[in-house]
């Protein structure tokens, strides 16, 4: 397989970032605290190892959860990406601030149980009821 360049950045353009990857996870995700944070139903994102993304700009990180930290530009505000402390080498960069997002398209969706009454789930995808398949975790790139 060979790899993807991508690239994105906020709204303002005070954070880019470049990406090579062979293959990145694209998800949805409909947990209480990415509606907040993105507001809107759901967030969508993909999953890249931090060693191959480079930023130009500095994202503002901050501890959103006991388990995860987020970040945004400190001039526009945009949600940029949400990482993990269990897997500290993957960000899941915020897929619609990608110049192209139509390159990407995302396969599965987790915690589906929280999904707002409207869009609900989304049909075409596959759902886990939390961050989990099947009472394992949710492992990147295991489709």
């Amino acid at each position: 397989m060979s790899e993807m360049a991508l690239s994105g950045g906020c709204l303002c353009g005070a954070v880019r970032y470049t990406t090579r990857s062979e293959k990145p996870h694209a998800s949805v995700c409909h947990c209480r605290m990415c509606q907040r944070w993105n507001g809107a139903p759901f967030f969508m994102a993909f999953s890249v190892r931090a060693t191959e993304i480079t930023w130009q700009g500095q994202p503002v990180e901050w501890r959103s959860s006991d388990i995860a930290v987020r970040s945004h530009c400190g001039a526009c505000g945009t949600p940029l990406y949400w990482k993990g402390d269990r897997e500290p080498e993957y960000f899941d960069i915020a897929l619609m601030t990608l110049d192209d997002p139509s390159v990407l398209t995302p396969v599965d969706q987790i915690w589906s149980t929280a999904a707002a009454h409207w869009p609900g789930i989304l049909p075409d995808l596959t759902a886990w009821p939390r961050e989990e398949r099947e009472g394992e975790p949710f492992v990147r790139g295991s489709d």
